[in-house]
């Protein structure tokens, strides 16, 4: 892709310190901020400070002190989205290597700077999708965990609306297994479930289905089954439930999912009802996920 250039446009070793340093590779996307990046390997500890470059729309150049990361070696500067160049233009970027004790140590892109295009943001996010797809397609499912957080209405409960959180692993590219629990104040209570306390705990365990494979798709439809125990304390109500909901994509592994459904309870283990509502959730994805990236 066109971020993925040479990341080394200049590697310079200074006898007895054994200094090196290059520019890494970056993207450029309109309209947003851009972070460079100058890896520094400096065993001897000469460096003081480290300036980066990039040349503007206007075609003249601004500078900004880059920050040690907590990364060893990396020294970042961040471009306000006013500085990048729009879409279609070149992004131009150098770096300037000073010593701890003052004066030049190194200067990478002077005589040649590193230069990417700059893409509109819809363009990086069609690739940030294959990137994603191209990485992870050997991965096992089961190295793929989500999170969810939510909220959800519902009819024929005493907790009418609920905070949710749950848990699950991939079982396979379009399957996953959740466990969660959700938790709301108890109001305007059916007679069936009048004796209780003043908070509804509900546990909940379940089986989604998804249409297409969620992790590279801008809507991905899905069918959910499970089973769930509301504790009124005192009441218990087991019940079963099915939804059905799409999972909406909003970048960086992060998805929005919007599902309705229900199914039958027992209040109190024996008298029969249905509860049924309307959920919708952020799904997080897991640690293999955004490491891949």
């Amino acid at each position: 892709m066109s971020w993925a250039a040479p990341t080394l446009i200049a590697l310079s070793l200074l006898s007895g310190t054994g200094l090196s340093a290059r520019l890494r590779p970056v993207r450029a996307v309109e309209k947003e901020p851009v972070q460079i990046v100058v890896d520094v390997d400096d065993p001897g500890r000469a460096v003081g400070a480290v300036r980066i470059e990039i040349r503007t729309s206007t075609g003249g150049w601004t500078a900004a002190n880059a920050q040690l990361d907590d990364i060893e070696g990396f020294w970042r500067a961040r471009f306000a989205p006013t500085q990048v160049p729009p879409a279609g233009k070149e992004l131009a970027f150098r770096a300037t290597i000073l010593g701890a004790r003052g004066g030049l140590l190194l200067d990478l892109g002077f005589d040649e700077p590193m230069t990417v295009p700059v893409e509109t943001a819809e363009v990086a996010a069609v690739e940030d999708r294959v990137l994603r797809q191209t990485t992870q397609a050997s991965a096992s499912p089961l190295d793929r965990m989500v999170a969810y957080i939510g909220a959800e209405g519902r009819l024929g409960s005493g907790a009418r609306a609920r905070i949710c959180l749950s848990v699950g692993i991939a079982i396979s590219i379009r399957q996953e297994l959740m466990l969660g629990l959700a938790v709301g104040p108890a109001f305007s209570r059916p007679i069936a479930v009048a004796d209780g306390g003043p908070i509804v705990l509900g546990f909940e365990g379940g089986w989604r289905v998804f249409a297409i494979e969620p992790r590279f798709a801008t809507a991905a439809p899905y069918l959910e089954l499970g089973a769930q125990v509301d504790l009124r304390l005192p009441g218990v109500d087991p019940g079963l439930a099915a939804r059905v909901g799409a999972s909406f994509d909003l970048g960086l592994d992060t998805r929005a999912d919007l599902s309705i459904g229900g199914g039958p309870v027992l209040f109190g283990g024996s008298d029969a009802g249905f509860v049924g509502g309307l959920r919708l959730a952020l799904r997080f994805a897991g640690e293999y996920e955004d490491e891949k990236r």
